[in-house]
């Protein structure tokens, strides 16, 4: 089973149940398991993000929050990690083309909130699918194949020809180990 981490931060706790539990049961229907935290604080929500080496899969902003914009928040974002997939979850329906400014991967409406949750977790699994196949190792281990995805893996250790691929959720390493045939 596929499995991706997402974090919410909207100050308002309807928007954050709502999102969370559509997200959760929708994913679930593609067979993927979907980890969320939510946050109401924009500042707890930053905290995290500094003081821990995890990482989200998506980050889903609401625009109009207090203290900082959802759009500065994302281009902050952003200059961290290029790679995470942002989403305006969003009243501000005037604002979706600044939010794409900041390489937004999508924009919710929360006027049409679960029609455009259901077609932004569409395209997410068409993403991510495409991502895998084209962002696999395969090594080749006594004549079977293993495929690693290059995101999980969290470092590598080798000695002359031994490889240990340490990855992330497993507590043991792939070993590899090359020699002459």
């Amino acid at each position: 089973m596929k499995s991706i981490r997402i974090a919410i931060c909207d100050d308002e706790k309807q928007a954050l149940r709502v999102v969370s539990t559509a997200l959760t049961g929708v994913f679930a229907e593609k067979n993927i398991d979907v980890k969320i935290e939510t946050y109401e604080k924009v500042e707890a929500f930053v905290d995290r993000l500094k003081n821990s080496q995890d990482y989200f899969d998506v980050i889903m902003l609401d625009i109009r929050m207090p203290r900082i914009d959802g759009i500065r928040l994302a281009s902050k974002i952003r200059d961290r990690d290029p790679d995470v997939k942002i989403v305006f979850v969003s009243n501000e329906e005037n604002r979706v083309f600044d939010a794409f400014l900041v390489d937004t991967f999508y924009f919710i409406r929360k006027s049409n909130l679960i029609d455009d949750i259901n077609n932004f977790c569409d395209i997410y699994v068409k993403k991510l699918e495409s991502q895998e196949k084209n962002n696999l190792i395969v090594l080749k281990q006594g004549g079977t194949d293993i495929s690693i995805a290059v995101r999980t893996i969290k470092y590598v250790e080798s000695e002359k020809y031994k490889q240990k691929i340490y990855i992330n959720g497993k507590d043991e390493p792939v070993v590899v180990i090359y020699g002459l045939d």
